[in-house]
């Protein structure tokens, strides 16, 4: 499914902080990055959060917060 940025910012909270760091920018910096850069997605147009692609965000994670579209490897066609 996915995790709204309050449910990163809870879970995640050490890894944003580990990679804050290293990258010399603030926590909400890190924040702002995941948001721009996978921007999210609501499942009904009522829906009060948008949800960031939860493998998205793990591979963000594990690779020490280098931004990727990592979902595109999973999802994108073969035959191309």
């Amino acid at each position: 499914m996915g995790f709204t940025l309050d449910e990163i910012k809870s879970f995640y909270k050490d890894q944003i902080a580990a990679i804050s760091e290293k990258k010399a920018v603030s926590e909400q910096d890190i924040i702002y990055e995941i948001e721009k850069h996978y921007n999210g997605y609501k499942y009904n147009v009522e829906a009060e959060n948008k949800l960031v692609n939860a493998f998205a965000i793990q591979n963000y994670f594990q690779n020490n917060g280098k931004l990727k579209n990592y979902f595109a490897k999973v999802v994108a066609p073969r035959y191309f």
